[in-house]
């Protein structure tokens, strides 16, 4: 109705008669320069789709839906999003009781203060995005909230930074089929306890907890990882985590695992005992720039799937020993780098690593500053190689004591 009108600064809708009215999607969408709007009288108990109501009104400062009827509502989809100078909102007297889409519903606001305690989520099939690029939201009270017909959590919480705790002791999950970026960039969330959370059905974790920088822990250990795919960045830039335990973990459909555990700078172990990686193909950076880890067990890894293990050990500086005689290298195409930077490294076994002709090695032992023995039985040259940098250190010294299967130029 008034979508995209630049130049209205004041609308009063008090003597309006919309007592018939059942849409008011983006009824003030993309009004920039609105800065007030008078809703006294404005009826709205035949309403059935509210679908970004107030979507990108970048001036408004003040809403007042404190009276809405609400109770015909079944979409509210992006009603609230994208309004850049609204700090709270008074929707506690909102009855969501049939509403089934609330995806992006407060997202990329200047919300200081929400009130959900109240809501009735019993039908709401998606909450994606739904409180994403909330950045300045401490906390938001959630108890009221069932969600056992949600499917959809996608980036429900993703890049807000300000969020310091959430209890979702009480979340059904059963009937969402990822939990993709569900965290995303919530910089201040310092614990989380989604051990509830029911994932038998669950393909992919991918961007989970990706950039929580202040968590210090994750209570996880009831997961269900059965069905899982992707774990890609699910940890990444985890700084402040200090441990993992991911035993309970059974991975066997499990197929990449990109940077899962990339920048966990803090990580001093993480125990993958029971995982199943025969599926795998994508290792790149998966334990990159894990300088902390004092020892790492991935004697149970089967890799003979895997293309890439570009960076997969980068930086791993405070490594002593690696165990990887288990490695299966046959259809890798890419080591870039792959222990570069490993100070801590003396001794390394890599004797049934089997050369692919299309295989880079380049920058594979660039920085190993300490090597002194690489056991290199099975590599030899050939004119499809890469071997630049591949076994030098800092200074581009080559190291010595390397058992080659046949004489070989490096």
């Amino acid at each position: 109705m008034f979508s995209n009108l630049l130049q209205i600064h004041e609308v009063d809708l008090s003597g309006f008669d919309s007592s018939l009215v059942i849409d008011t999607s983006y009824m003030f969408k993309g009004c920039d320069y609105l800065t007030s709007i008078n809703f006294s009288g404005f009826t709205t108990s035949s309403v059935k789709n509210m679908k970004a109501m107030f979507y990108w009104m970048g001036t408004i400062a003040s809403i007042d839906v404190s009276h809405f009827d609400t109770s015909q509502v079944t979409d509210m989809s992006l009603m609230f999003n994208k309004i850049g100078r609204l700090e709270s909102l008074d929707v506690s007297n909102f009855d969501t009781s049939s509403v089934v889409d609330m995806s992006a519903m407060f997202g990329d606001g200047a919300f200081r203060f929400l009130n959900l305690s109240n809501f009735d989520t019993s039908k709401v099939k998606s909450m994606q995005n739904m409180l994403c690029y909330c950045h300045y939201l401490t906390s938001v009270d959630l108890s009221s909230f069932d969600t056992s017909s949600c499917g959809n959590f996608l980036y429900m919480f993703s890049h807000s930074e300000s969020i310091k705790s959430l209890d979702l002791s009480h979340f059904d999950t059963s009937k969402a089929g990822h939990l993709v970026g569900m965290f995303l960039w919530c910089e201040s969330l310092e614990y989380l306890d989604i051990s509830n959370f029911q994932t038998g059905q669950m393909t992919s974790f991918w961007d989970m907890f990706n950039r929580c920088k202040s968590l210090t822990s994750i209570n996880i250990g009831n997961f269900d990882t059965s069905r899982i795919t992707s774990i890609n960045q699910m940890f990444k830039d985890c700084i402040s985590l200090r441990s993992l335990d991911l035993s309970n973990f059974k991975t066997q459909n499990l197929k990449t695992m990109l940077e899962t555990f990339a920048n966990c700078v803090s990580l001093t172990s993480i125990i993958l005992s029971s995982f199943d990686t025969s599926k795998v193909e994508n290792m790149e950076s998966t334990f990159y720039n894990c300088n902390s880890l004092t020892s790492l067990n991935i004697t149970n890894f089967k890799t003979s799937n895997v293309q890439t293990m570009k960076n997969l050990f980068y930086n791993c500086a405070t490594l002593t020993s690696l165990d990887i005689l288990n490695f299966d290298t046959t259809k890798v195409t890419d080591m870039t780098s792959m222990f570069e930077k490993c100070t801590g490294l003396v001794n390394l076994d890599i004797s049934n690593f089997y050369p692919n002709n299309n295989e880079i090695y380049s920058r594979m032992f660039f920085g190993c500053t300490n090597l002194e023995y690489v056991n290199f039985y099975n590599y030899y040259e050939n004119e499809n190689t890469t071997y630049d940098y591949i076994i030098t250190d800092a200074h581009s010294q080559i190291i010595l004591c390397i058992h080659v299967k046949r004489e070989a130029r490096i």
